[in-house]
């Protein structure tokens, strides 16, 4: 019998403005604990930068002091492929990403550029090998050649890097981040 691993997901994270303020109560705190790691979707860049993308939604951003929230929640990475991570543009990007590894909270699904955005996070707990694949649909967010970003879902790209991601690893793990703003059904694709 195999020792048991236990890995918390969760939904979208947007900390609040101000750092003062405190969002995890005793009980919820006691359960973001009790694990062996953690991972959030970040769905907002942490930057000061004020050079923002014309798109169809709002354009959400966050102060780089509020990684506090991400550490205060005993968080251990956070997924990136989302429709904000590039809302503040290139800068935002690479702002939030500098500013997870500043304070040791692994980043997945977003990069630089497009290679960077669309590597895997490899772990190894309790003796297992785990890679954590993350996607999103296509919106203003995606990364390129030569633009930071999301890392694009697309279903034959996505079927090769599990299919690849298997082979070296005991598990692999598809995050997902869909539903294009002010669609309110998926696209048939999906």
């Amino acid at each position: 019998m195999s020792e048991e691993i236990k890995i918390i997901f969760t939904g979208d994270f947007i900390p609040p403005n101000k750092t003062d303020s405190q969002i995890y109560s005793d009980e919820l705190l006691k359960l973001l604990k009790d694990k062996d790691f953690s991972i959030t979707n970040l769905e907002t860049p942490l930057t000061d930068s004020n050079v923002s993308i014309t798109k169809t939604g709002r354009n959400f951003k966050r102060s780089p002091s509020s990684i506090k929230f991400i550490k205060e929640g005993h968080f251990d990475a956070v997924c990136l492929s989302n429709n904000h991570i590039r809302d503040y543009d290139d800068q935002g990007v690479v702002d939030t990403i500098d500013t997870c590894h500043k304070n040791n909270i692994k980043t997945v699904g977003a990069g630089k550029n497009l290679s960077e955005a669309k590597l895997p996070l490899h772990l190894n707990i309790k003796g297992k090998q785990i890679s954590i694949l993350n996607y999103s649909e296509k919106e203003f967010n995606i990364a390129d050649n030569g633009k930071a970003g999301a890392n694009p879902f697309d279903l034959i790209d996505a079927y090769n890097d599990v299919k690849r991601e298997r082979e070296k690893n005991d598990y692999v793990i598809v995050v997902y981040h869909g539903g294009l703003e002010y669609h309110h059904i998926p696209y048939p694709y999906i």
